[in-house]
């Protein structure tokens, strides 16, 4: 092996070392953290179906868990970057066709009932409908942590329980619905960390921004959501829970129809990403 291979090969294990952070990484961050500033739902507009000192409460309450789980690693950047390009492409790019749009979840919502994000889509007789998603990057170094399988522990459990994801504070500009959004789907979904990178360097360069539109990124996400609804209803059906088997089985033929509009753009090497390889593991095996 040469200079220039063992240089490269050098260049590889760095990335993957848990400690590494890539510039693009913490300047896409700050851009993440000020989209969500601004676009987040505020606890502090539900006084109202509300009590004051309940809002007040939870605000507390998601304050201190932000504080707690609050850190500078690395790995928290890169997902905070991957939740903020998912965002921002959902709105932009059509990632989840051209009727969807996102939802930033509040703080209380994130870090007490795990939704990131949700996503909306309108149908044809004008009625919405939601997902919710929990993001999840991890990569070689980490990918025995166990994190996934606690995202999918929470589903399961969920689901044994008889009901799906909450969103204590939800509000949409197309829905009069202001409060407590119920029996939400919820999936996981996540890439390894050098795709994170990718992407970082797309959204930073605005002449590269035209390239979202046909990124393999979301054809990988979408195959992710629509094999977890497929294993969540299947599952919920053998547990006797029919009314969440509903939920979950008819969001199906929504991801389908997104798929087969997108037939024209391929997966590539992203189809042996090892996160996507793992979602799509644990969900056969669910």
């Amino acid at each position: 092996m040469g200079f220039e291979d063992n240089f490269l090969a050098g260049l590889d294990r760095k990335k993957e070392s848990k400690d590494f952070l890539h510039p693009n990484i913490e300047k896409a961050h700050r851009r993440t953290e000020e989209i969500f500033k601004k676009e987040a739902i505020q606890l502090d507009e539900f006084i109202d179906p509300y009590p004051e000192d309940q809002v007040s409460a939870d605000k507390s309450k998601a304050a201190d868990l932000k504080k707690k789980f609050e850190t500078n690693e690395p790995h928290k950047k890169y997902a905070d970057v991957m939740e903020g390009v998912i965002y921002r492409q959902i709105g932009r790019s059509g990632w989840f066709g051209e009727k969807a749009q996102a939802i930033k979840t509040s703080l209380y919502d994130d870090y007490i009932n795990g939704i990131d994000l949700m996503v909306e889509f309108e149908e044809e007789s004008r009625a919405f409908r939601h997902l919710g998603l929990a993001i999840d990057v991890t990569f070689s170094a980490d990918r025995n942590s166990g994190t996934l399988d606690k995202k999918f522990d929470r589903i399961k459990k969920e689901m044994d329980e008889g009901h799906l994801a909450q969103v204590k504070y939800f509000k949409s500009k197309n829905s009069r619905m202001k409060g407590v959004f119920e029996n939400l789907p919820r999936v996981v979904v996540g890439m390894e960390r050098t795709k994170v990178m990718e992407l970082a360097a797309i959204w930073l360069n605005e002449d590269r921004h035209a390239e979202f539109l046909k990124h393999p990124a979301q054809r990988m996400i979408l195959e992710q959501v629509l094999v977890q609804l497929i294993a969540f209803s299947r599952y919920a059906k053998e547990c006797g829970h029919d009314h969440i088997a509903k939920i979950l089985s008819d969001e199906i033929p929504l991801i389908k129809g997104i798929l087969e509009e997108k037939n024209d753009i391929h997966m590539g090497d992203m189809k042996f990403d090892q996160v996507h390889r793992d979602i799509i593991s644990r969900a056969n095996g669910f």
